[in-house]
């Protein structure tokens, strides 16, 4: 079935929002073309390395964001998803973000180019000293790198490929932290990615929230094609609400969301983490880094640390110490 495109102009920056909002909105699929990205690739690109001139055409503001839904549904179905996402939008305009013009259109989509469009923007890439992530349709083809750990994610409508600065920045504390035989909490997983890349460094156990219950469904069935289900469990949630009374604490948390939420979660952290318990949240622009820091401080966490990349941070902090 042919599908409608909903694209939504936007910055680097607010992308992964915008993509958010989409996904909330009842989107089929997700997808972000960002401009940052493509300049990157190309002041240091691989040998053999060739770039679509069609991303080219992305708009200097910064990204295209695309949501897919099927054109058999009614225009009266169109008009009330548009309506929900321009509605949606003005929430990102009040996030702190910058979000540029927000403009949005709508096209229709063969369903061969939407089955292809993963493939044509999502390649096996290194994004750490020890992750590579690979996407699925690439791992039967690809040869084991005895130096790398892959992590084989389908991004399905989920977010977290590891392209993006805020989930390499995760990934790398992740593996400083070196979590073998403790306990993990995902907050905000979408993919697993992060989850999954706790469990190959060997945590006892994982436990990854999302709202959405697609991206829920996508993490699991990361999990699995990683050979990692038996330890991550993943649960609806928004942010903490979905733990169980009574659930045991944490060694580490992981927070790759906005900064508007984590500001929201902090207060709540105390009651699950472990003594000097570290925590890790990312989503964060430059501008937002010393806010952040100070409500990680009220919360109760120290020994705080700031890494970044292009305009995005990642902070960590230790809980009670």
């Amino acid at each position: 079935m042919d599908l409608w495109r909903i694209r939504v102009s936007t910055t680097s920056e607010a992308s992964d929002a915008v993509g958010a909002v989409l996904e909330s909105a009842g989107a089929r699929g997700v997808d972000i073309e960002d401009r940052a990205d493509v300049m990157a690739k190309m002041a240091a690109p691989s040998p053999g390395e060739w770039i679509d001139e069609e991303v080219l055409a992305l708009p200097p503001e910064g990204a295209f964001v695309h949501a897919y839904i099927e054109s058999g549904d009614d225009q009266a179905v169109l008009d009330a998803f548009v309506g929900r996402v321009k509605t949606a939008l003005k929430r990102v305009a009040r996030s702190g973000l910058r979000p540029g013009s927000l403009d949005v259109a709508v096209h229709t989509l063969a369903a061969a180019e939407y089955l292809n469009a993963w493939r044509r923007h999502y390649h096996a890439q290194t994004v750490s000293e020890r992750f590579i992530v690979v996407p699925v349709w690439e791992a039967d083809e690809r040869r084991p790198e005895a130096d790398r750990i892959p992590l084989v994610i389908d991004p399905g409508v989920a977010f977290g490929t590891g392209a993006h600065q805020t989930t390499a920045l995760c990934l790398r504390e992740l593996e400083r932290a070196a979590p073998g035989g403790l306990r993990v909490l995902d907050v905000g997983t979408g993919t697993g990615i992060l989850a999954v890349a706790a469990a190959k460094l060997d945590a006892r156990e994982i436990i990854a929230l999302d709202v959405d219950d697609h991206a829920a469904r996508a993490a699991k069935s990361n999990a699995l094609q990683n050979g990692v289900g038996d330890r991550v469990r993943v649960q609806v949630s928004d942010l903490l609400s979905g733990l169980p009374a009574g659930e045991r604490r944490f060694d580490i948390v992981i927070a790759n969301l906005l900064a508007d939420l984590i500001r929201r979660l902090l207060p709540e952290l105390g009651d699950w983490m472990n003594p000097g318990g570290l925590l890790i949240v990312s989503g964060i622009v430059q501008r937002q880094v010393e806010d952040t820091a100070s409500a990680m401080r009220e919360a109760g966490f120290s020994e705080l640390r700031v890494e970044r990349m292009d305009d995005w941070a990642v902070i960590c902090g230790r809980y009670g110490e």
